[in-house]
């Protein structure tokens, strides 16, 4: 995989018409086309370019995708909102819930970052509307790559063995709404830092769950706000096109 950095240029609408396994086409600026059926030689029938609402006020990110399975369709939209404290009152619940569903991946991630603590959480949602039809479970990154804790009617139960990572992947299951909390750490002392270092480390989006059957990904829409698309350029975020499955934006890590 080959690490770009973004253009320093609106990637809002950048949209695929085929975020698939197996080679995706590049991001471009604007909404992709499909060609429908040809109904003579000489005509070829194009249909309308994949629309999106305009990124909430005071959202971080949002990355939307079609998934197919069979006849089974999903429109899935992750709306990223923020990273936020540990004190601070929107954290308070997932807080909560991080200790007492993922405690033994927390303590595996502070025993291999010793220093650092747990700082604040990176709060966001999932919308999926369509009929799954029991389609099989997919993947979502939610930012944050240490802890993740899913709520919701879709959300998979959490796996926390102990002296394991549990809790690392966020698995969903069809139609429905889930929130998701992922763990950030860092320097106590340097709170508002340690945040900013989480949303610029983070990986975001749809994929497909491992151990599953094949989902196909398609119009693939990332709408990245001001911040994040500071930060995409200052970390060379790898965008939706270089992954090579599902519709993901963020940063890969050593590689």
């Amino acid at each position: 995989m080959r690490r770009l950095a973004l253009p320093a240029v609106l990637v809002a609408v950048s949209a695929l018409s085929a975020c698939s396994m197996g080679g995706l086409a590049m991001p471009t600026p604007t909404p992709s086309e499909t060609t429908g059926p040809t109904p003579a030689p000489s005509a070829t029938v194009i249909a309308g370019p994949t629309t999106v609402d305009p990124l909430p006020s005071g959202t971080f990110l949002q990355v939307s995708a079609t998934a197919i399975s069979g006849d089974s369709v999903l429109r899935v939209v992750l709306t990223v909102h923020d990273a936020v404290p540990l004190d601070d009152p929107d954290a308070e619940d997932a807080w909560a819930e991080l200790q007492s569903s993922c405690p033994n991946a927390i303590d595996s991630q502070l025993e291999i970052h010793p220093g650092l603590q747990p700082v604040g959480v990176i709060l966001s949602t999932v919308e999926a509307e369509g009929n799954w039809r029991g389609g099989p479970p997919f993947g979502v990154a939610p930012g944050g790559t240490l802890v993740s804790l899913a709520d919701g009617s879709i959300a998979a139960p959490p796996s926390d063995p102990p002296g394991m990572f549990g809790c690392s992947a966020t698995v969903l299951t069809g139609e429905g709404r889930a929130t998701i909390a992922s763990l950030v750490l860092g320097d106590p002392t340097e709170v508002d830092d340690a945040l900013e270092a989480g949303l610029a480390n983070g990986l975001y989006g749809l994929e497909i769950a491992e151990g599953t059957a094949v989902v196909t990904w398609r119009d693939c829409v990332v709408q990245l706000s001001n911040r994040a698309e500071r930060l995409s350029a200052d970390r060379g975020w790898v965008p939706p096109g270089e992954w090579g499955t599902g519709c993901l934006i963020g940063d890969p890590g050593e590689i």
